[in-house]
């Protein structure tokens, strides 16, 4: 899960960073990235292949996306993981 997880993070740091980049992605693309983020959890937790919860795996993505609006969408490559680790 903690992987899973991990790359959530990842995705939305991706996602936010590219928004601002191109400037083709407003606040409702956002918005519903994320949601699809949230639709697809779980809860089979004893599950090897359990991927976290709905709301895990929002704050994942959104923690991601708040790092790279933070960081003006110039998130590097070496402080992304140590960012999703502190997140973690």
């Amino acid at each position: 899960r903690r992987m899973e997880l991990q790359a959530d993070f990842f995705a939305g740091c991706y996602m936010a960073g590219r928004a601002i980049d191109l400037w083709r992605w407003d606040v409702a693309n956002m918005q519903q990235a994320a949601e699809q983020m949230f639709s697809i959890g779980d809860f089979n937790f004893n599950n090897p292949g359990h991927h976290g919860t709905p709301p895990q795996r929002l704050d994942a993505y959104l923690g991601g996306a708040r790092l790279a609006f933070e960081q003006d969408g110039r998130v590097s490559v070496d402080r992304a993981p140590r960012a999703s680790e502190r997140y973690m």
